[in-house]
């Protein structure tokens, strides 16, 4: 081989791996979502399932920003199924919350609209309540369900404690996604997201 062609074989191999790194990094940028300050990663690996971000949205009470919400979900998959398909919740806070302010309205609405007998989930919701604690503005508090293990609540990316069953699942995470949710338009975007893409 000559040198010219050498040299032509040198940059064009130069100018491939350029074009590829370029290619991964924007490939990187468009995987993670930010709203306003608060970013998530563009995927969570939950036991064996790698899930995309499917949604984020913003919940507000009156005119107070209380945190940002991203939902990770399986690819192709549109229709939510608490209980049944692996999902991330991830809850970024927007503002110092004291932690009876973050457990009694989980009890609240269970009490009141759970599908199956209260009794039957009030041990568990105890154990999982036992380790929230008051939060500061921008720590995080996610839920992973993985079919089979159970909810896992974890602080700060630190896992806390998992809670068995899938009725358990079902019931919990509706606090935020099921149609009797208090957080209506928080759950209602990140709905029409899942359903029609995230932008």
């Amino acid at each position: 081989m000559g040198k010219d062609s050498l040299m032509i074989s040198n940059i064009l191999r130069a100018v491939l791996v350029t074009i590829l790194m370029f290619s991964l990094s924007a490939k990187a940028e468009v995987e993670s979502k930010c709203l306003g300050s608060s970013c998530f990663p563009g995927s969570a690996n939950i036991e064996s399932y790698d899930l995309p971000i499917r949604a984020v949205s913003r919940f507000r009470y009156y005119f107070f920003k209380v945190y940002d919400g991203a939902l990770y979900y399986p690819q192709g998959k549109n229709k939510l199924l608490l209980g049944i398909e692996p999902l991330k919740l991830e809850l970024v806070y927007l503002r110092d919350i004291e932690r009876d302010d973050l457990v009694k309205p989980s009890i609240d609405y269970l009490e009141k609209h759970s599908s199956v007998s209260y009794e039957g989930l009030k041990e568990r919701l105890d154990l999982l309540n036992a380790h929230y604690q008051a939060v500061k503005e921008g720590d995080r508090y996610s839920l992973e369900f993985a079919p089979g293990k159970g909810t896992t609540l974890s602080f700060n990316g630190e896992a806390k404690v998992t809670i068995p069953g899938d009725d358990f699942a079902r019931e919990y995470l509706g606090i935020w996604l099921s149609k009797n949710s208090e957080a209506k338009s928080f759950r209602t975007n990140l709905l029409e997201q899942l359903e029609k893409g995230l932008e």
